[in-house]
């Protein structure tokens, strides 16, 4: 790369290698390429609600998280004020998670909890953005939420039901960016919405009001019997992937909502505070 030089029509893809570093402004961390090559990559206007300082490191740790790969679009090669070149993103939405973090320090279990917590914290202040990347991070680590958030979408758009399949695909993508069988789920409930007999998305569905029950599962007829209690969300989700192979959809939707409820309590928290956010 060039100095000055926004390669337009290009990225740059790597391995973040550090848990982010929080200088005076913004947050910074360090990507190899998988030529091996090591540049250090500084974003502005990257944190939510004014963080800064020490109270940053966490957030920053879930959007950038050390092992994760990462995607940034026409990268731009600076020269910092300390002399040292690197890149630098003054665009959030230039720089995009490609992979879940990859670091085992924090498991599936301890996580979730951890990411509830600071989110709770962070309610606490009012700082509702950045609770919200709290929760979502916690919810990366919950690693069947956004398969059963997609799946349901699938079930969802086999009963035509475009809205709650719209939801559950939109909400799958916020925790897992870049699943493309997610992306055209999405992409089918949008076009089948912009065809409904209204021609346009309704104002409900742009703004999102459906999102919470359709997360939680709340007057959408689950079918709460014990049978369905006594197991565990692993057992539910290949039930519903039975289901839904057989065609019986509205099944398949019950299933996979069953499955989020059974993922444990701190989980059915950070998508409850998620959606209160």
């Amino acid at each position: 790369m060039k100095l000055y030089d926004s390669n337009k029509g290009s990225y740059l893809e790597g391995i973040l290698l550090v848990e982010s570093f929080i200088p005076m402004v913004g947050t910074t961390t360090i990507l190899q390429d998988s030529n091996g090559d090591v540049i250090l990559v500084a974003l502005y206007n990257f944190l939510p609600d004014g963080l800064h300082g020490e109270e940053s490191v966490p957030i920053a740790s879930m959007k950038i998280p050390k092992g994760g790969r990462t995607k940034i679009a026409a990268p731009c090669m600076k020269v910092f004020r300390d002399g040292s070149r690197g890149i630098r993103i003054d665009n959030p939405s230039d720089i995009q998670l490609l992979t879940e973090n990859v670091d085992d320090n924090n498991d599936e279990v301890s996580a979730p909890l951890q990411a509830k917590k600071l989110g709770n914290d962070l309610v606490a202040k009012k700082m509702y953005d950045a609770a919200s990347d709290a929760y979502i991070g916690g919810l990366r680590k919950a690693i069947m939420v956004p398969t059963l958030l997609s799946n349901r979408s699938q079930a969802h758009a086999m009963l035509e039901e475009w809205e709650h399949s719209m939801a559950d695909a939109e909400a799958s993508l916020v925790i897992r960016p870049c699943n493309k069988k997610t992306w055209a789920r999405y992409k089918k409930a949008i076009d089948a919405l912009k065809k409904s007999e209204s021609g346009e998305i309704s104002e409900r569905v742009r703004t999102g009001a459906i999102v919470m029950r359709v997360l939680l599962s709340e007057s959408d007829g689950t079918d709460q019997s014990s049978d369905k209690e006594s197991k565990d969300a692993l057992e539910l989700k290949n039930e519903g992937n039975k289901a839904f192979q057989t065609k019986h959809f509205a099944d398949a939707v019950k299933y996979y909502s069953a499955s989020l409820n059974a993922c444990g309590e701190e989980t059915r928290a950070l998508l409850s505070n998620w959606s209160l956010c």
